[in-house]
């Protein structure tokens, strides 16, 4: 029965589906009719006619007089539903006018009055007869109690002994179980001591040679920190003299460079130089040209004996 509540009461176990489907039906229309209604109706809370669905589930068994289960079954088939999430959980409410809708459904006719009338008066006589039957039993109860209560005390200690019979044997079966398992526990419990020895001896070696392993690679680790530092001192040795040769590189390009740009002034002025005595000679050429010129233009010379002079020097001597 609580089963059956709360398949109908839990919200987690609804598909999703289903939700959108049923809630689909109603969501658009929040001024439906009562007789457009589905037979179970999801509510959100904001609908118009949500106020209808006033009776709980409890309200409802009362009113209509049965149990859970049965309103479980007829909910949503006989009977129109509503379902609100109320906290948690998805609640069943119904309308009063489903309600008594189902009431007067449910009523029964004239015939069936009589039928049930029948039914009552046939259960009144039955109900007389077991009574009769009763009375009847309890007075061979009485005459036969003393019998039975020995019949009962007979079995009871006949149950006993067998009980105890069994115990017994049970008893001794568990013991020798018991001594079984105990010494089957010595026996492993020296298993596990010899396995514990072995295994201490095995760890001690692996202690050792782990301990010889660590001392071996902290020797390695600082003949690798000494190499590192000497590493370190050649790079910064080398670093500072790559420094010296880039300084003394740019001092000499420096240089370099002023030399070249003194080389290109002399050049420059060699070139001028060179231009200037380049036009010197062409205006000393056409000069001599014009010389020549003018000396052929000249009379020839006429022939006249020039006088005879002692020259006043002393002869050459030739070694």
């Amino acid at each position: 029965m609580e089963n059956s509540n709360e398949t109908l009461e839990n919200a987690g176990s609804l598909p999703a589906e289903l939700l959108n489907s049923e809630v689909g039906a109603t969501a658009g229309n929040d001024t439906m009719s009562p007789d457009d209604m589905p037979m179970i109706v999801w509510l959100r809370g904001d609908e118009d006619y949500v106020e209808d669905f006033s009776i709980d589930a409890d309200t409802a068994m009362k009113t209509l007089g049965i149990k859970r289960s049965r309103l479980t079954q007829i909910s949503g088939k006989e009977l129109r539903v509503g379902r609100i999430r109320i906290g948690r959980y998805v609640r069943p409410v119904y309308r009063p006018v489903d309600i008594q809708a189902y009431v007067e459904w449910t009523r029964p006719t004239a015939t069936h009055a009589k039928s049930s009338n029948i039914i009552e008066e046939a259960a009144g006589e039955l109900l007389k007869q077991a009574q009769k039957v009763s009375g009847s039993y309890e007075a061979i109860l009485e005459v036969h109690t003393a019998d039975i209560t020995d019949h009962i005390n007979e079995s009871f200690k006949d149950l006993y002994q067998t009980v105890n019979e069994l115990l017994e044997q049970k008893q001794e079966k568990l013991f020798d179980h018991f001594n079984g398992v105990r010494s089957l526990f010595a026996d492993l419990g020296g298993i596990v001591n010899d396995q514990e020895k072995n295994l201490n001896a095995t760890l001690s070696g692996i202690n050792d040679q782990l301990t010889a392993t660590l001392s071996e690679v902290s020797d390695q680790l600082n003949t690798f920190r000494d190499k590192q530092d000497q590493l370190k001192s050649e790079i910064s040795a080398l670093s500072k003299f790559c420094q010296d040769v880039a300084l003394e590189t740019k001092q000499n390009n420096a240089k370099l460079n002023d030399f070249v740009k003194r080389q290109e002034e002399a050049t420059a002025n060699l070139a001028k130089v060179i231009k200037v005595n380049l036009e010197l000679q062409k205006e000393t050429q056409n000069g001599l040209k014009i010389i020549s010129a003018q000396i052929k233009e000249l009379p020839a010379p006429q022939e006249c004996k020039a006088p005879k002079m002692r020259s006043a020097l002393p002869p050459p001597r030739f070694k």
